[in-house]
């Protein structure tokens, strides 16, 4: 009933009433259900048609709008955009899937690009700043951004809040357009570089599209800008990064556009930006790490007059040794990153780096971190000068003064591990060491320590050596260990550098140093010497160039028994004697096997205790034939006289370490013991024969089994127990 009366009253009314009435009832239709109807909406709709200020609320028109037909709905849609304020925009954007339903797109947008055209403020660019915009209506944003920048005097000063509201905006435009108005950015960049109008506008620019020339105007009005500063003004952040990125575009888009406005020939177009970059890393305005892409760009794209920008990115971090920029990027990471494109970088700029690189080199406050970049910069593909300008450097330093600091020679073994220092250079090197070493004392034990760290080319280390040697005595145990491992990896080590490890080796043990170097020292140091420090070492390799050593002799049979004699002597534990045994019988079996004979004929004949120790491991490597002999030598006499059978014992210490030579004896080893306990019964025998089986497995045992009978006899009980006492 409420609904009809209404309806009635809207139809009867007259201007103004009826206005009055009709905005009563939209104002009142979102908290109503009653009102949203089709037939309520028509009658509002003629209402609001015939006087348009009954559409005073945007939000009520338009849920009435919702409710009815086609026509209706038409014309409401119409007044709201028609009638509405300033602050209506939200809503009307938030219902513009509606409004386009009704109206179409054509009609939102002329609604919508109207109200961007009546931008007047930066609080009017922020009122229209959306997550929504789409690039239409962002590019017209950003076209009355260009023009509030542009006139700075005609409104607000530009903000950090309004930059970032542009940024936002520019970052929605998905498709850039041509750029609308060239005069209008460029006057917005030239407002001042320390203005976040002149940023604003670079920022604008990333929407646009440009000519090869209007990129270069934009970066001509930069300089501009930047030349309007007071002496103590710094430009802004984010106008150095717009900057940045039109310098990087100029170059992506055309690398070799010259551009001649304000001079008398072309010069590359992306050099204006990067001067002017340049010039900000030299007076620390902006980090080097953000440069650094500027660099790329033009050195990867082939643009010219990159050399100011490269020279202040090295400087930069010359200046500050092993910090951080204001980026919190370690200035290293950002040296190291320009090095690799050194091989890339015009003639002028790599120059311009390895110079000022060179430089620091020289100077005692800067040499020992920069001297850390070489492997950078010198690589296999750059000059074959580079090494020798940076190794020029530090030569002098050696020359001038034989208190030159450690970290000139830190310096120069950095350089020359790049192997693009020249051997001219080394040997100026190597002389002015070389003249310092006369002067003993600490100063020689300087220079030895400085030969000893740098990397000497394999053509030059032999004069290096020759150099070295008749100090050598004097360098401390590191140094000469570290000149021995470099002339040792070069194949030059004699006998004259090690002369003096011999004469340690006369009065003491060899050292962990010695042990870890036995295999070269093996080859040089005397033999008996070698031979002492290959068993200590237990180095197969040592005892094979010991035993190759001993095999050049013009008597090797009887310097291979010696050998083995010297080793029983000395008592090393029996795998290193074992594993010298097998090295000298792998070197000549057959030398080896005559340096056995002759031990075993001196040992039959002399019979020396001592030669038990020699016995406990120089059958090991023999073959079968050469086994049989010597078992066949020894069992002749185990039972003729008690000299000649306590002799042969001597050889049955064998059986402990050669268990094919103790399964031979234990054979007939029991036979053996049954003559001496009971044919010819004689204690000092027995035991002789026990004591030298009582290491093997199963000769001990087989002689164990006729000591261990019930003996009555005095004579025979007395030689059985002597033979248990030994076993034992």
């Amino acid at each position: 009933m409420f609904r009809e009366l209404l309806i009635s009253v809207l139809r009867e009314l007259e201007d103004p009433e009826i206005a009055n009435a009709a905005s009563a009832v939209i104002q009142a239709a979102p908290s109503t259900k009653a009102l949203q109807d089709q037939d309520v909406a028509r009658a509002v709709a003629a209402a609001a048609n015939r006087r348009p200020e009954a559409v005073a609320d945007v939000a009520g028109a338009l849920v009435l709008a919702e409710s009815a037909v086609a026509e209706d709905s038409r014309i409401l849609a119409r007044l709201v955009l028609e009638v509405s304020e300033r602050d209506d925009e939200a809503i009307l954007w938030a219902a513009r899937a509606q409004i386009r339903a009704v109206l179409g797109d054509e009609a939102f947008s002329s609604w919508a690009q109207g109200r961007i055209a009546q931008v007047e403020s930066w609080s009017d660019i922020d009122r229209w700043t959306r997550a929504d915009l789409g690039d239409a209506f962002a590019v017209g944003l950003l076209g009355r951004a260009v023009e509030l920048a542009a006139n700075p005097g005609e409104t607000a000063v530009a903000n950090e809040d309004d930059f970032a509201n542009v940024f936002a905006i520019t970052s929605q435009v998905s498709e850039p357009v041509p750029v609308p108005d060239m005069k209008a950015l460029r006057a917005a960049i030239e407002v001042g570089a320390d203005t976040l109008e002149s940023a604003i506008a670079l920022e604008c620019a990333r929407a646009y599209t440009f000519t090869d020339e209007q990129l270069a105007d934009l970066l001509q009005s930069a300089t501009t800008a930047q030349k309007s500063l007071d002496d103590d003004a710094e430009p802004a952040r984010e106008m150095q990064d717009g900057l940045a990125a039109v310098t990087i575009r100029m170059a992506s888009q055309n690398p070799k556009f010259g551009y001649w406005k304000g001079t008398s020939t072309p010069h590359s177009a992306a050099s204006v930006g990067s001067s002017l970059i340049a010039g900000w890393v030299d007076s620390d305005a902006y980090p080097a790490s953000l440069a650094l892409p500027v660099l790329t760009a033009m050195v990867t794209r082939g643009a010219k007059a990159h050399s100011s920008l490269a020279k202040a990115l090295i400087d930069d971090w010359i200046r500050h040794p092993g910090g951080n920029d204001t980026e919190d990027v370690p200035r290293g990471e950002t040296v190291r990153s320009m090095s690799a494109l050194l091989p890339q970088m015009e003639d002028s700029a790599s120059i311009a780096v390895v110079s000022s690189w060179v430089a620091a080199l020289g100077d005692q406050d800067t040499r020992a971190f920069v001297a850390g970049l070489a492997p950078h910069i010198l690589t296999a593909g750059a000059p074959t000068d580079w090494g020798d300008k940076a190794m020029a450097e530090l030569v002098p330093l050696f020359q001038r003064s034989i208190d030159y600091s450690a970290d000139a020679t830190e310096a120069a073994a950095l350089l020359m591990a790049t192997g693009r220092v020249s051997l001219d250079c080394e040997r100026e090197l190597l002389n002015a060491l070389g003249a310092i070493l006369p002067y003993g004392g600490a100063h020689r034990v300087r220079a030895l320590t400085s030969l000893s760290q740098l990397p000497w080319s394999k053509e030059l280390s032999p004069a290096v050596v020759t150099t070295v040697t008749p100090y050598v005595e004097e360098a401390p145990e590191a140094v000469y260990w570290a000149l021995f491992d470099l002339f040792d990896s070069r194949g030059l080590v004699d006998s004259n550098l090690t002369a003096h490890v011999d004469v340690l080796l006369e009065d003491a043990e060899p050292t962990e140093a010695m042990k870890t170097r036995a295999n070269p020292l093996s080859r040089v140091l005397s033999l008996e010497n070698a031979m002492e420090l290959a068993l200590s070492a237990e180095s197969e390799d040592a005892m094979t160039a010991v035993a190759t050593r001993t095999l050049d002799l013009s008597e090797a049979d009887p310097a291979v028994a010696g050998l083995l004699h010297k080793i029983a002597v000395l008592q090393p534990p029996v795998p290193a004697r074992s594993s010298f045994a097998y090295a000298l019988a792998a070197a000549d079996y057959d030398v080896y096997a005559s340096a056995v004979r002759l031990l075993l004929a001196d040992t039959l004949d002399v019979g020396g205790a001592g030669d038990q120790h020699l016995w406990a491991f120089i059958t090991i490597p023999l073959r079968a034939a050469e086994r049989a002999e010597v078992w066949a030598e020894v069992e002749s006499r185990l039972t003729s006289s008690a000299q000649e059978a306590s002799a042969a014992a001597i050889v049955l210490a064998a059986t402990g370490a050669d268990d094919e030579l103790d399964q031979i004896v234990a054979k007939n080893i029991g036979k053996v013991m049954l003559y001496w306990i009971s044919d010819e019964p004689a204690a000092e025998v027995a035991a002789a024969l026990a004591a030298s089986v009582r290491g093997g497995k199963r000769s001990r045992s087989a002689a164990r089994s006729p000591a261990a009978r019930n003996w009555r006899v005095s004579e025979k009980k007395a030689a059985a127990a002597a033979a248990l006492k030994a076993l034992r």
